[in-house]
C-alpha cells in the first residue's frame, strides 16, 4: 500500500515527468510482491478519477512494456534457449525497446541493453555453439 500511494504521489501531483524519476526502496518481499502483482498497480492507476488521456496512454504502454520485459527476461535467462524461442525473444526485445523510446524517456543504457546487446550477446553464444540463430 505504501509503494501504490507514493506511485500515484508522483504519477499525479508531480506529474510523472521524466526530468523527476520516482524512486523507491524495496525491500526483499516488496519486491517480489511488486512484480508479481504489477498490473494490479497499473489497474488502480486507471481507476483514478481524474485521469487524462496523455497518462492513461502512458500508463498502458508501461504496462506492455513491462510484459515485454518480462516475456524477454523469461526467455534469456533460460539455461537452454531453444532455436524456436529466439524469434519470440528478438520480437519481445524490439518491442520493450520500441515502446522505452516512444512513450519514456527511454535514453537508459538498461533499456539500450536490452533492445539491442541482449540479441548480439546471444547471436555471439550461437555462433561459438555452432547454432545459426542470427
Amino acid at each position: 500500500m505504501r509503494l501504490l500511494r507514493n506511485i500515484k504521489e508522483w504519477f499525479f501531483e508531480k506529474g510523472g515527468s521524466s526530468d523527476q524519476s520516482f524512486s523507491y526502496r524495496f525491500t526483499g518481499k516488496e519486491s517480489r510482491l511488486f512484480c508479481w502483482h504489477f498490473m494490479t498497480v497499473i489497474a488502480e492507476l486507471l481507476k483514478y478519477p481524474d485521469l487524462d488521456y496523455k497518462r492513461e496512454v502512458k500508463l498502458y504502454a508501461l504496462a506492455f512494456m513491462v510484459l515485454k520485459l518480462r516475456n524477454a527476461v523469461s526467455l534469456y535467462s533460460r539455461v537452454n534457449i531453444n532455436a524456436a524461442d529466439v524469434p519470440s525473444l528478438k520480437e519481445n526485445c524490439r518491442l520493450f525497446l520500441n515502446t522505452a523510446f516512444l512513450f519514456t524517456s527511454g535514453g537508459s543504457q538498461t533499456v539500450w541493453t536490452i533492445g539491442y546487446v541482449i540479441l548480439i550477446a546471444l547471436r555471439s553464444c550461437s555462433m561459438t555453439s555452432g547454432m545459426a540463430w542470427g
